[in-house]
């Protein structure tokens, strides 16, 4: 410990920071991320940014740069909170907004949908060459091709909506349509909105809707943030623009569950 205090006090500047830091292992890192970024770093409240902290043991701040500072007492927790700040970044570059599950029957369903198309195109091949037989069993073929493709939508639908917000320990509070088409995220936002307006008269919901900004979708099919908007002022609920892809609702409670399992009781007890 002598010798090495003695070497750590030969350093001519800043010889006691030397081996303060030497002796207890400082470890700093400072990633560079975008503006949009820092919203998935900090998260909400900044929830995601504590997590981060509480997980790995180090301390994170966004500094000028924008960058990510991170700073511990031990390199293995820099390292930690690096691993983390790093998948955040790549999820928000490169998104899996569909999960596993999700993606397969996407894919089920756009083949489904595909052997219909071409069931279709054989069966008006056979029918202008006469065999009207053949063109109607292709026809049929087609058209179970068709439901088969629609119910395994629903089910990606379902799965997706699963894997962005209650595989992520997301509750009635939150809801991420990413990965959703308009008409599934439509739909699933109305059942949401039923389940919280259910709840206790004089209750009210902080509801986040998240259906992003669009930056990650295709040409023209922006569409779904407008809907949502729509959708929202169509219910005349008090909200507001959270983030570019996302809005805070003020959802309130009827009491429609509390009436609705009264009447059940009361249907019982007669």
């Amino acid at each position: 410990m002598f010798s090495s205090l003695f070497l750590s006090l030969s350093f001519k500047k800043h010889p006691f920071i030397i081996h303060f830091a030497h002796r207890y292992n400082m470890g700093e890192k400072c990633i560079s991320i975008t503006k949009v970024q820092i919203g998935h770093i900090v998260g909400k409240g900044g929830a995601t940014i504590k997590e981060i902290q509480e997980k790995s043991g180090a301390k994170l701040e966004i500094i000028d740069g924008p960058q990510v500072k991170i700073t511990a007492d031990d390199d293995a927790k820099v390292a930690a909170a690096e691993a983390e700040v790093r998948q955040i970044i790549s999820n928000q570059e490169n998104p899996d907004y569909e999960g596993p599950e999700g993606a397969r029957l996407r894919k089920e369903a756009n083949d489904a949908g595909d052997k219909r198309f071409a069931l279709y195109d054989e069966a008006t091949a056979k029918r202008s060459a006469g065999d009207h037989d053949g063109a109607n069993e292709l026809a049929a073929a087609a058209k179970a091709s068709g439901a088969l493709m629609e119910q395994k939508h629903r089910e990606a639908a379902r799965a997706i909506a699963r894997y962005n917000n209650e595989d992520k320990g997301k509750g009635d509070d939150y809801f991420d349509m990413h990965g959703l088409r308009e008409e599934e995220a439509i739909e699933m936002l109305q059942e949401r909105v039923a389940l919280l307006e259910a709840k206790p008269a004089g209750t009210v919901t902080e509801f986040e809707v998240i259906p992003g900004a669009g930056h990650h979708s295709a040409p023209g099919k922006q569409k779904l943030k407008g809907a949502t908007e729509d959708y929202l002022k169509q219910r005349q609920f008090a909200y507001e623009a959270a983030s570019a892809g996302s809005f805070l609702v003020r959802v309130p409670g009827t009491g429609a569950e509390a009436a609705r399992q009264e009447g059940k009781d009361g249907g019982r007890s007669g």
